[in-house]
């Protein structure tokens, strides 16, 4: 039983630093990912933990880290969502980044690896269609397309993305959503 306000602990006694992420499942197990901060909040990675009960957490690895790419050593990293893509059989990375001292770059990043469990290829950071980009989610539907929503116009908006079919980089823009209503930390769930 969790009691609120109090740590989550992994299996070998650590804090779990797993934050704004999510979880996937591959094989047998659950793997729950996440951010992983410095005090002053800066990035130092993404933080990969297993469990097959979703009660009890091993720490796997760092999967992403401020040395990855010389773009991420100076850097806030936010909301990492983790998609599979079928037809190329990578682990997509989509995720938040800003400089580490501001909130001014609004911008996606991308990373790919051969196993959730891999090393992740950093592949960049981009403004989407040049649109701002904080706050986001990644979804692959039925039909094996993929999807990033995220939070846009200085997060009044959403916007809501196809993928390209390796789910790397952004096809076209689907729909503007809840324009102006100033909606942040989207998900998309069905």
């Amino acid at each position: 039983v969790l009691e609120s306000g109090i740590s989550m602990l992994d299996t070998k006694g650590n804090p779990i630093h797993a934050h704004g992420g999510g979880i996937i499942k591959v094989g047998d197990f659950y793997y729950w990912y996440g951010e992983n901060r410095y005090d002053d909040q800066s990035f130092k990675s993404v933080r990969l933990y297993r469990s097959r009960s979703l009660a009890n957490w091993e720490f796997v690895k760092d999967i992403l880290t401020d040395r990855s790419d010389a773009d991420l050593n100076s850097a806030k990293i936010e909301r990492p969502k983790i998609i599979y893509n079928r037809r190329t059989q990578k682990y997509v990375m989509w995720m938040h980044k800003e400089g580490a001292d501001n909130y001014g770059q609004a911008r996606a990043a991308v990373a790919v690896a051969d196993n959730i469990d891999g090393t992740y290829q950093y592949l960049g950071s981009f403004r989407p269609l040049n649109h701002m980009s904080r706050d986001c989610t990644a979804f692959v539907d039925d039909d094996g397309a993929g999807y990033f929503l995220s939070a846009a116009n200085e997060n009044a908006d959403l916007h809501l993305y196809k993928l390209t079919d390796d789910y790397t980089a952004i096809a076209s823009l689907v729909q503007k959503i809840w324009v102006g209503q100033k909606r942040e930390a989207p998900a998309l769930i069905k």
